[in-house]
């Protein structure tokens, strides 16, 4: 096991699936901006999402690196139908795993209803990503409502 992020989406046709992938589209172009504007800041991602310009590849492919950790690929494709309903990423918490919730944080926001994450995390350990995605957007997303809030440490009060 490892800390891991959730993602699904709802299946559509015809005019629905078409407006669909216009909101994915943007809301890939702002998580390639995400994604660059961490790489050049902070570096340690790899995939060709960290090097690309933004919209020279339409999907995204991403990890970490050697020298800041990295576990599996954070792929969207290209297309929204091509996406897998009930997808996952495992980060283990390593430094992209920021990134990963930026833009797992963007694509529920703007598409709303059609996208969907859960996470092993709390919504404390989502914030660095939330904040990532307000900065380089500049436009305050918020973390989906049933992403748990942290853990009670009111029994160590005691302590």
């Amino acid at each position: 096991m490892g800390y891991t992020h959730y993602f699904s989406t709802k299946n559509l046709k015809g005019l629905e699936l078409k407006k669909a992938q216009t909101k994915y589209e943007k809301a890939i172009t702002k998580c390639n901006k995400v994604i660059r504007a961490y790489s050049l800041t902070h570096g340690g991602l790899s995939g060709y999402s960290a090097y690309t310009t933004t919209k020279q590849y339409k999907g995204i492919k991403l990890n970490g690196s050697q020298n800041s950790g990295m576990c599996e690929d954070f792929i969207l494709p290209e297309l929204y139908k091509d996406l897998n309903s009930g997808d996952f990423c495992k980060t283990n918490r390593y430094a992209y795993d920021n990134v990963v919730v930026a833009c797992l944080i963007i694509l529920s926001n703007e598409l709303k209803g059609l996208f969907n994450f859960n996470s092993d995390g709390t919504k404390e350990d989502l914030n660095f990503g939330l904040e990532l995605s307000k900065l380089v957007i500049g436009k305050k997303y918020l973390v989906p409502e049933h992403i748990r809030e942290g853990r009670d440490t009111s029994c160590l009060r005691a302590l």
